[in-house]
C-alpha cells in the first residue's frame, strides 16, 4: 500500500506555484487584454525585476492579482529586495477584495510563519474561506490538515470530504490521497474501486505513485469490482467533477 506523504510544506505552492500557473496559462489567452500580460512575459524570461515593476504600477492602482503576484516576489526576494511585511500588505489587500487564491496564500504566510507570527488558526480560517468558494488548492489544504492533525483536530473522514473535492477541481495531488484514503480504513470503510478509480486518474495526471495504488487494488478486487472500476474510471474522465459521486 502506499502510505501518505502529504505534508504543507509539500502542498502546493511554497507560493511560487502561482507564477508558474500564471506563465503556463497566459500564452493561450489573449494576451493583450490582460494588464498582467507584461509581468507575466518577463517572468517567463527571467526578468523577475521588470515583472515586479509591471505589477506595482498595478498594484498601486488597486489590482488584486497584481497584489497578490507582487507579494509572492516580496516573499521569495525575486527582483525586489526580500520583504515579508509588504508581501503581508500585500495579499492582505488582495484578499480583501476578494482574491480567492490571495486568502490562500495568507493561508500558507500564516502556516509557515512567512514574516509573521505562526497562527495556525488564522491560517485555516483563510484556508477555509477559499475553499468555500471552491479553490482547489486550499480544499487540498484543508484535506492535510485534517489527515495530519497539523493546525486542524485530526479527522481523516472530512480529509476524505477534501481531497475529493479538490479531486474533482482535477487537483493531481488531492486525486493521489483520496486514493490512498480509499484504499484504507482511515475515515470510513474502504472502497477498492474509487481507490482504483483517483489512483488511475493521478497517474494520468502525472503521479506516477499512483499506479501503487492501482496495482494493490487490482489485485485485491473481484472480477466483479474490477469491471465496475473499469466502467466508473471512463465516465469520470468523461466528466470529472461528479467522479465517484
Amino acid at each position: 500500500m502506499i502510505k501518505p506523504k502529504a505534508t504543507f510544506r509539500q502542498i502546493s505552492e511554497s507560493l511560487l506555484r502561482l507564477l508558474a500557473l500564471c506563465v503556463s496559462l497566459v500564452f493561450g489567452l489573449a494576451a493583450q487584454a490582460d494588464p498582467m500580460t507584461p509581468g507575466y512575459a518577463a517572468i517567463e524570461r527571467g526578468h523577475y525585476a521588470t515583472a515586479a515593476r509591471s505589477w506595482k504600477k498595478l498594484a498601486d492602482q488597486g489590482n488584486p492579482d497584481a497584489e497578490n503576484a507582487l507579494a509572492i516576489l516580496y516573499q521569495e526576494g525575486l527582483g525586489v529586495a526580500r520583504d515579508a511585511t509588504e508581501a503581508t500588505r500585500l495579499l492582505e489587500s488582495a484578499s480583501g477584495r476578494g482574491l480567492l487564491i490571495a486568502k490562500h496564500n495568507l493561508g500558507m504566510t500564516y502556516l509557515e510563519g512567512k514574516g509573521v507570527d505562526i497562527d495556525t488558526d488564522r491560517a485555516m480560517a483563510y484556508f477555509g474561506q477559499a475553499a468555500a468558494e471552491g479553490l482547489s488548492d486550499s480544499l487540498y489544504a484543508l484535506g492535510v490538515a485534517y489527515l495530519t492533525g497539523e493546525g486542524q483536530r485530526k479527522d481523516p473522514a472530512q480529509a476524505r470530504q477534501f481531497f475529493k473535492k479538490a479531486a474533482q477541481k482535477d487537483y493531481p495531488e488531492a486525486q493521489l490521497m483520496i486514493a490512498y484514503l480509499m484504499q484504507t480504513d482511515q475515515g470510513g470503510e474502504p472502497n477498492l474501486i474509487q481507490a482504483f478509480v483517483w489512483g488511475s486518474i493521478a497517474v494520468e495526471n502525472g503521479l506516477e505513485q499512483g499506479l501503487e495504488v492501482t496495482e494493490y487494488a487490482s489485485v485485491a478486487m473481484s472480477l466483479q469490482e474490477s469491471a465496475e472500476a473499469k466502467r466508473l474510471l471512463q465516465l469520470c474522465l468523461e466528466y470529472l467533477p461528479t467522479c465517484t459521486d
